[in-house]
């Protein structure tokens, strides 16, 4: 039988903000050689920073049709969460 009181079994309700860099996480994040895609909250408790790391070898209209996909997505996810509220930041940066 499990320890009950392990600190893994100890109640935790993750705020809105928290919730939704986690589901996005799961839906969208990606890992790969060539591409890391991931989603953190932000300070405000309305934004969800999405850092996108791309290769420097990745040519531009794959990146620009990844950043168009990935802003229809994340559209998506607000209307569907019903959070109109929620922003989203996305910041580029160099895989390396």
């Amino acid at each position: 039988m499990p320890n009950q009181q392990a600190p893994g079994f100890q109640p935790y309700t993750p705020t809105r903000i928290e919730w939704a860099a986690l589901q996005l996480q799961a839906i969208r994040g990606e890992r790969s050689p060539t591409q890391w895609v991931s989603f953190f909250p932000d300070q405000d408790g309305e934004t969800i920073l999405c850092i996108v790391q791309l290769a420097k070898s990745t040519p531009l209209e794959a990146m620009k049709k990844l950043l168009k996909d990935l802003t229809g997505d994340l559209e998506s996810y607000r209307q569907v969460s019903g959070w109109p509220w929620l922003q989203f930041r996305i910041e580029e940066l160099p895989l390396e």
